[in-house]
């Protein structure tokens, strides 16, 4: 188990270095530190609009190239329409 209070200084080639200052973070029941609740819920926040982005880029792209728009899928659409869809699959990757 875990020792709740980490030691304030660390010893490195026989100095003493004051430790970072402590950043308040959530615990969870076995005491392991995790990601702060309101950076996670900004992390699914833009990850859930990344994703229904992509799938409705990704249905607007099938329905364009399958000549089911009105939109003619002349070269100029069809390049934008697959660097949009290279952007979203980029931003969910990262």
């Amino acid at each position: 188990m875990r020792d709740p209070e980490p030691d304030t200084k660390i010893t490195k080639a026989g100095s003493k270095l004051s430790a970072p200052p402590k950043v308040a973070r959530e615990r969870d029941p076995e005491g392991q530190t995790t990601v702060p609740a309101k950076r996670r819920r900004l992390q699914f926040t833009l990850g859930l609009i990344i994703m229904v982005l992509s799938l409705c880029a990704g249905l607007a792209t099938y329905l364009v190239l399958t000549g089911l728009t009105p939109i003619v899928p002349t070269q100029q659409v069809v390049v934008t329409t697959l660097l949009i869809n290279a952007v979203l699959v980029v931003a969910c990757w990262g």
